[in-house]
């Protein structure tokens, strides 16, 4: 069990740092949206080799049987290394690489509701968007977003996957 778990968080590390890699260096002429995109594409790439994690396990070790607990528990173990991974990676990206990240980000969504709303109401949005970019001037609360966000759509799929897996019999033959 353990190795099929290592090496399937391997996998997923390796995918979260290749797509992370991909979309911080690569895909920099891109828009937000498109980097966006890019980056929630490459989280559900990763956080959907749980499947096969899980897969192997009920077949490899565990005789063809996986009750829904058992698969939980497999797959949050595997993504728990990449959300921390994704997270760090950000954090660092943000602090070391790109330092104005989040005034050009803010600056451009600011610029978009601009185009959409005047009046009280591109105040009011604007106030907002305010808000929200000094509460993500924390280090912690930028790291913690970026797990929560990686981790969540992770257990979304590891729940997914040991509903689709779970198996109380053995296949028979």
């Amino acid at each position: 069990m353990k190795k099929i778990i290592l090496r399937t968080t391997l996998y997923c590390l390796v995918v979260m740092t290749l797509s992370f890699v991909f979309t911080m260096t690569i895909a920099q002429q891109f828009s937000f949206e498109v980097k966006e995109i890019l980056g929630f594409a490459g989280i559900i790439l990763c956080m959907s080799l749980v499947y096969f994690g899980i897969r192997s396990f009920r077949d490899k070790v565990n005789g063809g049987v996986l009750s829904f607990g058992k698969g939980l528990s497999i797959g949050l173990i595997i993504i728990l290394l990449p959300s921390l991974l994704f997270a760090t990676m950000d954090y660092l990206y943000v602090e070391l690489f790109d330092p104005q990240f989040y005034e050009r980000y803010y600056a451009t969504y600011a610029e978009k509701m601009k185009l959409t709303y005047s009046g009280a109401e591109l105040d009011a949005h604007l106030k907002k968007l305010q808000e929200e970019q000094e509460f993500f001037r924390s280090d912690l609360v930028q790291w913690g977003v970026m797990f929560v966000t990686v981790f969540l759509i992770g257990t979304i799929l590891t729940v997914l996957s040991a509903l689709i897996l779970k198996r109380k019999e053995p296949k028979q033959a």
